[in-house]
């Protein structure tokens, strides 16, 4: 082999070795790149799982204060019904009868008795006075609710009764009495007792109960909005 071919062969063989170390050292820096990537890598997917950790926690927090605030709140909102019902039980049981409406009312009768082909004549004129009353029998008979808040209230009360239709006075205005037909006590009151009777009759159909109903409504709207109530419904 000649001196020319052996350089040739020299040239060739420094190339190629040139070449295997530029291809080693590229592959070594890739894999220092790639080593050096790998920390990087795990670093953040370790900064991630923590941040993903706290903000869990904290959110598992917030819920724990959230319903731990509104149980609190139910108690205390319970604690306040049971109160104010309890306070508007005893209002109520305090007034028990409630007299609404009161009509004073007077009125004459006469009553008067023949005999003997009209001969003999006996007559009385009594006067008389009454009082009408008409409201709730039993305020007690209410029924309630009240709502978590407190502040509203739905109340069913009894429906408006005639309470008493009381005489207050009896006198005997004029009379004249004669031995053959005398008027005897009873019969004067058996007359005022049906003057009374339709005394009453009168005011129930001029509507004395439906006033006494809405007058009981007002009352105790304002009882319960004294009471700190501010939405009030009353019902029959």
């Amino acid at each position: 082999m000649t001196m020319e071919e052996n350089m040739a062969r020299e040239k060739v063989l420094s190339e190629d070795e040139e070449t295997t170390k530029k291809k080693r050292g590229r592959k070594s820096q890739e894999g220092k790149e790639r080593r050096s990537r790998g920390p990087k890598r795990s670093q953040k997917k370790s900064f991630l799982s923590r941040l993903f950790t706290k903000i869990f926690l904290w959110l598992l927090l917030v819920a724990v204060i959230l319903v731990a605030g509104c149980f609190l709140w139910q108690k205390i909102s319970q604690v306040q019904v049971e109160k104010k019902y309890a306070l508007v039980t005893q209002e109520l049981q305090r007034c028990s009868e409630l007299t609404t409406v009161k009509i004073s009312y007077s009125d004459i009768v006469t009553l008067k008795k023949t005999a003997v082909l009209g001969m003999a004549k006996s007559y009385s004129i009594v006067k008389f006075s009454g009082v009408i009353r008409c409201g709730i029998e039993n305020l007690g008979n209410c029924r309630m609710y009240i709502d978590e808040g407190g502040k509203g209230i739905v109340l069913r009360m009894p429906p408006a009764t005639v309470l008493g239709n009381d005489i207050q006075e009896i006198s005997v205005f004029d009379e004249q009495q004669s031995i053959f037909v005398p008027i005897s006590t009873q019969e004067l009151l058996d007359q005022v007792e049906i003057a009374r009777e339709d005394t009453l009759r009168k005011a129930l159909d001029a509507g004395i109960l439906a006033d006494s109903e809405q007058q009981a409504r007002t009352l105790l709207t304002t009882i319960l909005t004294n009471m700190g109530f501010q939405r009030i419904t009353i019902q029959n």
